[in-house]
């Protein structure tokens, strides 16, 4: 009975491990119209020091940042499915990892201001 219960209390924190990654890289669809208003207005802002094609990633940057979040969101799908070991799944884990690393790094690209200002000097007329 005991040993039972240790089993359904490791099924349930797997699934709610899953779950709550699944939650919060889905948080992004659900904003996507904010992060999207943001980076318009990131690019506004910077358009009178750069061109338009110098701050042109932000957009592209978001996008992807958006693509990067639901694809992460439904891996977490398929890794709950995985079996629990296995090559196939060390190597998903990895990636998935990697994936989640880099998409970080990338919303942090895009939420610091003076990481984009300070990478462009003023245009004089």
């Amino acid at each position: 009975m005991e040993e039972e219960r240790e089993r359904q209390k490791q099924q349930l924190e797997r699934y709610l491990h899953y779950y709550e990654r699944y939650l919060h890289n889905g948080a992004a669809a659900r904003m996507e119209q904010q992060i999207k208003e943001k980076a318009y207005q990131k690019i506004a802002d910077l358009s009178q020091i750069a061109t338009r094609a110098e701050v042109q990633f932000i957009e592209k940057g978001t996008n992807v940042l958006l693509q990067c979040r639901n694809v992460l969101k439904w891996s977490y799908v398929f890794a709950y499915y995985l079996p629990e070991t296995g090559p196939e799944k060390e190597l998903f884990t990895f990636l998935q990892q990697e994936l989640e690393k880099t998409t970080e790094k990338l919303g942090e690209v895009l939420e610091v201001r003076e990481f984009i200002t300070l990478h462009f000097t003023p245009r004089f007329i």
